[in-house]
């Protein structure tokens, strides 16, 4: 092959990367998949559960999250809930919290915290590729 083509192909070869980097761009800036946390007292459908997060206080170290789950039978429904407090992840305490698919079930879950902070912790449910968010209050006595 002659330098030429071979330098024609490479320029080729660069314009079409280009393309796809500038598609690439675009897309990623058009998606508006940001996502706001859930308010207390909503029902939030996460995949195949829904949620509803009713009351959340801090005692100590122990964040206690009062939720009512249904819409899928699961003895392990706590599973999919952690807590972020201070950057770490925390899976919640064994309980004995039941999905049921044709009722809701109320139950307490309890995460304990790795350090005590004045910052509110957050509360992930996953189903699937689906999550739910919610921000949790720090401390019953906020920090004046």
């Amino acid at each position: 092959m002659k330098t030429r083509t071979l330098l024609l192909l490479s320029l080729g070869c660069a314009i079409v990367i280009l393309a796809a980097g500038i598609g690439l761009f675009v897309r990623l800036g058009a998606n508006d998949a940001t996502t706001f946390p859930s308010e207390f007292g909503d029902r939030v459908e996460v995949g195949d559960l829904e949620v509803l997060v009713s009351n959340a206080s801090r005692e100590g170290l122990m964040q206690r999250i009062s939720v009512t789950v249904s819409g899928i039978d699961d003895r392990e429904v706590t599973d999919s809930f952690a807590v972020i407090s201070s950057g770490v992840p925390l899976n919640a305490e064994p309980n004995d919290c039941v999905a049921i698919a044709q009722a809701d079930t109320s139950c307490e879950v309890e995460f304990v915290l790795s350090t005590e902070t004045s910052e509110p912790a957050v509360l992930i449910v996953t189903r699937g590729e689906e999550r739910g968010r919610w921000v949790l209050a720090a401390t019953e006595d906020p920090i004046p």
